[in-house]
């Protein structure tokens, strides 16, 4: 029996175990990751590219000016005043031409409205700056809401920016 064992020793010492199972695994990691970089095409990603929102158009002024004498609202005595004014506008570039067509068609209401909301107002409110411009404030929201109500439902499409003030009288 010791013979046996010797032989089987002595035989192993003249053979070379070869790479060890590490290196095997390693060099097997390297060439299966490169056929897996060959083999396979590239991933593509598609972007979705969202077409821009049209964007505003520059501030335009409306030619129209509205005229209003009026008698502003008192408790004592009467008073007038007379009050010019045209108004800023913008609108979303893609919807000019319903945007004129609407104008175009509520402007008389939108000028009767004016007046109504200016009659309301007293000499003392018009005089004074805070007044004149609370009054402002509520000139365009009137105008907003008289000439672009259609297009404040589906978002704010088109608005009237600023007033623009050609004369004013008070007596």
């Amino acid at each position: 029996m010791a013979e046996d064992t010797k032989k089987e020793d002595g035989g192993n010492e003249g053979k070379k175990k070869g790479m060890s199972p590490l290196v095997l695994i390693a060099i097997g990691a390297l060439v299966g990751g490169a056929g897996v970089v060959f083999a396979v095409p590239a991933k593509t990603v598609e972007v979705h590219v969202e077409q821009p929102a049209p964007g505003w158009s520059s501030p335009q002024v409306h030619p129209d000016v509205f005229e209003h004498t009026f008698n502003p609202a008192q408790k004592v005595g009467r008073a007038t005043a007379m009050l010019w004014f045209s108004f800023m506008y913008r609108f979303r570039e893609d919807l000019e031409d319903e945007v004129m067509e609407t104008m175009e068609a509520y402007m008389p209401l939108a000028e009767s409205n004016t007046l109504q909301l200016l009659s309301t107002r007293t000499l003392k409110e018009l005089e004074s700056v805070s007044g004149f411009a609370a009054v402002e404030a509520d000139l365009i929201a009137e105008l907003n809401q008289t000439l672009f109500a259609d297009f404040q439902q589906d978002g704010n499409l088109a608005e009237v920016t600023k007033i623009l003030w050609r004369k004013k009288l008070f007596q």
